[in-house]
């Protein structure tokens, strides 16, 4: 507005240039205010842009990206293997998978792939035996061994890594195989546990 059109309304001139200051003080805040904040967002757009990858064509990128590729599956670029292990246990002069609801079942758990025949059987005695003992009794009432998927008894001079090299197996599946101290283990009377005739294997997969 004009003076003259702001003096019906202030008929003060004192008034009237207070007011004006008053105003134009409040311009300039704003003002300032305003260019401050598009100043954050040139900056932060500034900061996005340089942040963003190079064109993938590029000879470096497409080098440092088969630097950091890993070689052969995802599975042989980690440290542990997954594994099945169950337990089978002999009663009467047969062998029998151990249900879950009886302290049994098949569990899923992870290793180092370097592991061998006795720390699967570590393993699987913390799983089974936990505390010691198991609905079965106690560890020191049984003797142990560990049994491959194919029910064969897992070789001492292999490790897991080697074992899935060997079979190209997904999951490997593993048991823990007990009979009480004082009777015969009729896996070393026979050169394969699932042969057939008095003692024989029921197993539940």
């Amino acid at each position: 507005m004009s003076d003259q059109e702001l003096a019906e309304y202030i008929p003060v001139h004192g008034d009237r240039l207070r007011i004006r200051k008053k105003i134009g003080q409040r311009g300039n805040e704003f003002s300032k205010r305003k260019n401050k904040l598009l100043k954050i967002l040139h900056e932060k757009l500034e900061k996005r842009a340089s942040g963003r990858k190079r064109p993938r064509d590029s000879s470096s990128d497409v080098e440092e990206e088969t630097m950091r590729r890993p070689y052969g599956n995802k599975n042989a670029a980690k440290d542990t293997r997954q594994i099945e292990i169950g337990w089978i246990h002999k009663t009467y002069h047969r062998y029998k998978q151990v249900r879950a609801k009886t302290g049994g079942g098949t569990r899923k758990i992870m290793l180092p792939k370097d592991a061998m025949k006795e720390n699967i059987m570590e393993e699987a005695k913390r799983l089974f035996f936990p505390d010691g003992v198991s609905p079965k009794g106690p560890l020191s009432k049984f003797e142990f061994d560990i049994w491959d998927f194919s029910e064969r008894k897992f070789r001492d001079n292999i490790t897991l890594n080697e074992m899935y090299e060997e079979t190209k197996m997904p999951l490997l599946r593993f048991y823990l195989s007990t009979y009480e101290k004082g009777t015969e283990d009729i896996s070393t009377k026979q050169s394969d546990p699932r042969t057939t005739g008095a003692d024989s294997i029921e197993v539940h997969l």
